[in-house]
């Protein structure tokens, strides 16, 4: 073998050696390219899945809000319809009153309610109030009952009111302070009833 062979094949060998140190370089380098590319995807696919969590969170918490916005305008707005409601259901009720009170029932009621107080009272002395658009009633109570009764200065809708000094007692029986109770106590349920 002579020199220019020995110099081809010693070139041979270090282009071989070279070229298989920089095909394990680059492997190396490939390998650690890959391992870093697939930490990045790691990464990144846990930062778009927490990104999409917290915009996920925030658009159930707008729509909780809106919900919430669109809950308490419905509320107060059937509140308004039950506050219309009722004061249809407390106007028709006044009005079936005053036609009521233009029945021989009502004259009734009102006796009924006098006997009521003189028995209660037994042997104290009563104060009977009739209101005043009972005014033609009270001659007629008055030649009944005696001079116990009294046309109210104030207007109270009908009934009568009571006073028993002895026992410190007030006995209202008057419609308005009925109505007004019953305005109180009473509820309208969503299924269209009435409860009072």
């Amino acid at each position: 073998m002579n020199l220019e062979d020995k110099l081809a094949h010693f070139s041979k060998f270090c282009i071989t050696d070279a070229r298989s140190k920089a095909d394990k370089i680059i492997a190396d380098y490939q390998d650690a390219l890959d391992k870093a590319f697939e930490e990045y995807k790691h990464d990144e696919n846990r930062r778009a899945a927490m990104q999409l969590n917290i915009e996920a969170e925030k658009i159930k918490r707008e729509g909780n809000r809106r919900i919430s916005i669109e809950q308490t305008a419905l509320k107060k707005q059937i509140g308004m319809e039950h506050e219309k409601l009722k004061e249809a259901v407390f106007c028709e009720l006044t009005q079936r009153l005053d036609e009521f009170m233009k029945t021989p029932a009502y004259n009734k009621l009102i006796e009924a309610q006098i006997q009521a107080v003189l028995d209660f009272a037994d042997s104290d002395t009563a104060e009977i109030y009739i209101d005043p658009r009972d005014e033609a009633m009270l001659d007629g109570l008055v030649q009944k009952y005696g001079n116990i009764l009294r046309l109210s200065k104030d207007s109270f809708m009908g009934g009568t009111k009571a006073v028993i000094a002895a026992k410190n007692i007030l006995i209202d029986n008057s419609f308005a302070k009925k109505l007004d109770d019953a305005r109180e106590s009473s509820k309208l349920e969503l299924g269209g009833a009435f409860n009072g």
